[in-house]
């Protein structure tokens, strides 16, 4: 986990993964798209890197560390602060309502497939989704869920 980045810092490093996200190139194999850096954005990308937000890091996990994660998460907010920072419009905050309501009534199950390997029927979970940490990231410091 990063600590808490500067307002500044964090700024720039967004505006950094902004323009090497300009261009994308996508992975086949995993079903994801990255930032392809180019001579025009290599310096970017190498700050970020040595920032700890490489352009290019995927991670998988499954249905049962997605729906772990999320109860970890979840139960670390108490309904009372959620809902008020959802009442309070913190736009950047209002899924952590919807979090920790999951996160607390979400019955233990295994993976339930629609049909074939799509999503859990209960969750709404992938089976092994795979995630660019910088790119999930930039999505929620962006607000761009």
């Amino acid at each position: 986990m990063h600590s808490q980045e500067s307002g500044e810092r964090l700024v720039d490093l967004l505006a950094r993964y902004a323009r090497v996200n300009a261009d994308r190139t996508f992975l086949k194999g995993a079903g994801i798209s990255l930032p392809r850096v180019t001579d025009a954005t290599r310096h970017d990308a190498d700050v970020l890197a040595a920032s700890g937000r490489p352009h290019d890091v995927l991670r998988r996990t499954t249905h049962d560390e997605a729906v772990a994660t999320l109860r970890a998460l979840g139960t670390a907010w108490d309904v009372r602060d959620s809902a008020s920072v959802w009442v309070a419009g913190l736009w950047a905050w209002r899924p952590a309502l919807t979090g920790v309501l999951l996160a607390r009534g979400l019955p233990e199950h295994e993976s339930v497939p629609y049909r074939g390997p799509a999503v859990c029927r209960v969750c709404g979970t992938k089976p092994s989704p795979v995630l660019a940490q910088t790119e999930e990231w930039f999505r929620r410091r962006a607000d761009r869920r």
